[in-house]
């Protein structure tokens, strides 16, 4: 047994065999409370620090991730084969932190490529791995503050940035298929949503899941075991707060292409959580740039097959719509303002 040990680690970098791109760097990483017990097998470290350091990952058309070549055929295939032990290894780590670590990952096989980079300022988590014959992996107590930025590959300009986001209050488990948090936050930013002349969205086109290749394979295939098993992942969210968001919708199916602007001045939703019979409340309130302002409020069924609100319209100016007018009327709104309330009810 080995109790009360320590392991510091400067200036580390590492890459794949044959590729010169180097895929992680760490300026400093540290280790203490380190608890090794070979009879009960159990590793078990205090603290576990990394700081100032950066992750890269690449998924090719193919949809295959460069990390999934870390390891040489031969010994993926006896680690694959290789025998569960009669007891199963465990490792907790107390209190990881993440100080000033970034993560780039780009997708080419999605129907946009896409381009994502995440700046972790901080987080902070408790990790209880469990391997044996089946893996379970816990984080909890899962803090982070952080910024998230997104383009097309094609692209230098972001389609995405969001600067402040914080976690709070959230647990992953895989054993309980579990992902829940006490609130997620975000305050400033900018989306760009870009509509191509065929009337693709190119947001929707890089997030959206109609990727392809092994990876996306992977995927569906572990979601739908899980449905098998009557065991689907669920997903749960108390708070989500949201504001100072900036955002902008360009039409390239006209000449010159149409553009509105307009920011999400506070947004709240409560109560999200997949399966719940309980509906999740909503509210959210945004100003166009060229003037007025929209608000909503409401309830929808968790699976958004239906859903109720009051819609509240105030001093919308009517000119910046005139591009999509001509395409439909001889009209010309040379001034004016919209002002309109409403309840609505859908049901699916």
């Amino acid at each position: 047994a080995l109790d009360g040990g320590r392991i510091a680690l400067t200036d580390a970098v590492a890459g794949m065999a044959g590729d010169p791109a180097a895929r992680v760097r760490l300026q400093r990483g540290e280790a203490q409370g380190i608890r090794f017990d070979l009879g009960q097998r159990a590793l078990t470290i205090a603290s576990l620090a990394l700081t100032d350091g950066a992750l890269a990952a690449h998924v090719d058309g193919d949809g295959r991730l460069d990390w999934a070549g870390a390891l040489r055929g031969d010994a993926s295939a006896a680690a694959a084969s290789a025998p569960s032990p009669d007891a199963p290894w465990r490792v907790r780590i107390e209190q990881a932190r993440l100080d000033r670590i970034a993560a780039d990952y780009a997708n080419a096989s999605r129907k946009l490529p896409l381009v994502l980079r995440a700046e972790v300022a901080a987080a902070s988590a408790a990790v209880d791995v469990t391997l044996g014959a089946t893996t379970r992996v816990a984080v909890d107590r899962f803090e982070a503050t952080l910024a998230l930025y997104a383009r097309a590959q094609d692209e230098q300009a972001p389609m995405l940035s969001l600067p402040q986001i914080s976690i709070a209050g959230a647990r992953i488990d895989t054993a309980e298929r579990l992902v829940r948090a006490a609130a997620l936050g975000i305050e400033g930013g900018n989306v760009l949503m870009h509509r191509e002349p065929d009337g693709a969205l190119r947001v929707a086109q890089a997030f959206g899941a109609a990727d392809a290749g092994a990876l996306r394979r992977e995927a569906d295939a572990a979601a739908e075991r899980a449905r098998a098993e009557g065991r689907p992942w669920r997903y749960a969210l108390d708070e989500f707060h949201a504001g100072g968001i900036e955002l902008v919708y360009r039409d390239a199916g006209f000449a010159p292409p149409f553009e509105y602007a307009a920011s999400i001045t506070r947004a709240r939703a409560r109560g999200i959580a997949s399966g719940a019979e309980t509906p999740l409340s909503f509210e959210a309130s945004l100003a166009a740039k060229a003037g007025g302002t929209l608000q909503a409020s409401g309830e929808a069924a968790q699976d958004f097959a239906r859903a109720q609100a009051k819609l509240v319209a105030e001093s919308i100016a009517l000119p910046p719509a005139q591009p999509r007018l001509d395409r439909y009327a001889r009209l010309v709104l040379a001034a004016g303002t919209l002002s309109a309330s409403a309840e609505v009810a859908y049901r699916g």
